[in-house]
């Protein structure tokens, strides 16, 4: 019925996480920011692979709650 329903929703999804995360101080944004880059640098380097593979499944589930 509503071929961009999905798209739509998932906007307005993201939209609201964006809205609540302004909320949130600029420090804890970029401290959150800067573990993120961390985690993924060391992701991209494989030195704990499975380490921050993990971490990064934990934050990006975290990040959506």
């Amino acid at each position: 019925n509503f071929p961009f329903s999905k798209n739509r929703t998932s906007l307005v999804i993201t939209h609201y996480i964006i809205r609540e995360y302004m909320r949130l101080p600029l420090c804890v944004i970029l401290e959150l920011l800067l573990k993120y880059i961390k985690i993924t640098q060391s992701y991209a380097r494989n030195l704990p692979s499975a380490y921050a593979k993990e971490r990064l499944s934990y934050i990006n589930k975290n990040l959506l709650i």
